[in-house]
């Protein structure tokens, strides 16, 4: 209770593309507000606090790339691996354009994007795949294949409308600021 992660260890944006600057500043304003609504409500406890960075599946998806970026001390993981991952990645960005690689680079990632890029790295770069799988292990897998899951049905669900019906509606709700 009463603590409240920020910055960096707040884990809302990854630390990878260093992003994090700039996505500080695209919530500064919500995240203040939150802040401010919770002390003057003295909603200070953790479930409350937890509620001024919610959960969303494509910062929480980027933490597997995290894990796939890190070579563990005393790891018996290739020296090479990581260059090689994240050569191939960012030359796959590259190549698929700016659309692809801006997003990403500010920690919006997207996840018809992110297919693109796992689909080119998966044809260019095959035999990296089971190297991949195997440093990430199962749970981690599965766990990012859920929040992949969750980044693809919030993209359809956007693409079907929904985005558009909550708009209409949210005149009628608190000010949009107070995401809180």
């Amino acid at each position: 209770d009463r603590v409240l992660a920020v910055g960096d260890a707040s884990g809302v944006q990854s630390p990878l593309s260093f992003g994090g600057f700039g996505a500080l500043t695209r919530h500064l304003g919500r995240v203040t507000d939150a802040v401010a609504d919770a002390v003057a409500s003295d909603a200070l406890d953790r479930a409350s606090l937890t509620r001024v960075n919610a959960y969303a599946p494509n910062i929480a998806a980027t933490w597997m790339f995290q894990k796939s970026f890190v070579h563990p001390v005393g790891s018996d993981r290739p020296s090479t691996f990581v260059n090689r991952l994240m050569r191939q990645n960012y030359e796959n960005m590259r190549d698929l354009g700016d659309g692809v690689l801006r997003p990403f680079n500010q920690d919006v990632v997207q996840p018809r994007a992110l297919l693109r890029v796992l689909g080119l790295a998966t044809v260019r770069d095959p035999l990296n795949i089971p190297q991949l799988l195997r440093w990430i292990g199962p749970a981690e897998l599965a766990e990012w294949l859920g929040h992949f899951g969750l980044m693809l049905a919030y993209d359809a669900l956007h693409g079907a409308g929904v985005g558009q019906a909550v708009r209409a509606y949210a005149p009628r709700l608190p000010d949009k600021r107070h995401g809180f």
